[in-house]
């Protein structure tokens, strides 16, 4: 990928920064480290902040985007790989950094960006592209979004890195390459109701709060087939997709011993239906399959 060293198009942004090269996606393993970081970014460039960001002033931010909205991998506090690694991907560089080695394995250690006080940002012609632009940030955001997190979670990282306020038309996440069939399948072979708490309402024809959610995401080859679905009300779903939810080999209910929250709400819709079996379609084939579920697990779920 080679560098932005010109005044670059909104499509050469898109495209450099809305795929990144993402570790480990090959092998159906999470990598959010480098797109939560350049969503933060985006926040910041939104708010007309100066290009570069210091190490210092952003790691609480960075480590708690990678708490909620990164994989359950050790290396979650790891802020200071993606905030030197971005250099790989030709859109971000760090200030001075031939004054700290080059050795990213070195410098991306948090003992080495606190004593060089270190500063990281986009390229400038990057960042000027992005400056005073609110749709193309939003667009790349998107871009970004889509790529890497399932729909349900859009809105709230949006707000997390402060581009909930850009009101565009932008905001509407794309489905660009989603089976459209996937949310009709899964809701007809599981009677339209969540499959955890049982809930069903309509409206006319209209199916109220209960979605069909990917067990392995669409991001990480998760296949549009219903053995991949639940159906979920919108409450499960979001709890499924951030991890406090999973399902076992028994299709029984884990709950996440980090959920909080008072006694009387974690009873009434969680804890009452952990160790439970889901309802499950009527054909054996729809069953949810043990590798998806074992992937969500493994890759979402924080147990």
């Amino acid at each position: 990928m080679a560098p932005i060293n010109h005044n670059p198009t909104d499509a050469e942004i898109i495209e450099k920064l809305g795929n990144l090269k993402f570790v480990n996606r090959s092998k159906g393993r999470r990598s959010p480290h480098k797109p939560l970081m350049v969503l933060m970014a985006l926040g910041h460039v939104a708010r007309d902040k100066p290009r570069f960001l210091s190490y210092k002033k952003i790691r609480k931010q960075g480590i708690k985007l990678l708490q909620n909205f990164g994989s359950r991998s050790k290396t979650n506090n790891l802020i200071g790989y993606p905030f030197t690694h971005l250099v790989t991907n030709k859109i971000w560089e760090i200030e001075d950094m031939q004054k700290m080695g080059s050795d990213l394995m070195q410098i991306r250690e948090h003992s080495v960006l606190e004593r060089h006080n270190a500063k990281g940002g986009f390229t400038q012609p990057v960042y000027d592209k992005l400056l005073g632009n609110p749709k193309l940030i939003l667009k790349t955001a998107q871009t970004l979004l889509n790529k890497e997190f399932p729909g349900s979670m859009h809105d709230d990282i949006l707000e997390a890195v402060g581009l909930d306020q850009l009101n565009t038309e932008e905001r509407q996440p794309s489905r660009t390459g989603r089976d459209p069939n996937f949310r009709r399948n899964v809701l007809r072979a599981y009677g339209s109701s969540c499959a955890i708490c049982d809930f069903y309402a309509r409206l006319d024809d209209a199916v109220l709060a209960v979605e069909a959610a990917h067990i392995q995401w669409h991001a990480y080859k998760g296949p549009s087939v219903i053995s991949n679905g639940l159906a979920l009300c919108t409450l499960h779903h979001k709890a499924f997709d951030r991890g406090a939810l999973a399902i076992d080999n028994d299709m029984k209910v884990l709950v996440s011993e980090q959920l909080g929250g008072d006694r009387k709400t974690k009873e009434q819709h969680f804890y009452q239906y952990e160790s439970q079996e889901i309802h499950l379609p009527r054909k054996s084939e729809h069953h949810p399959q043990p590798e998806y579920l074992a992937w969500h697990r493994r890759q979402v779920f924080k147990g």
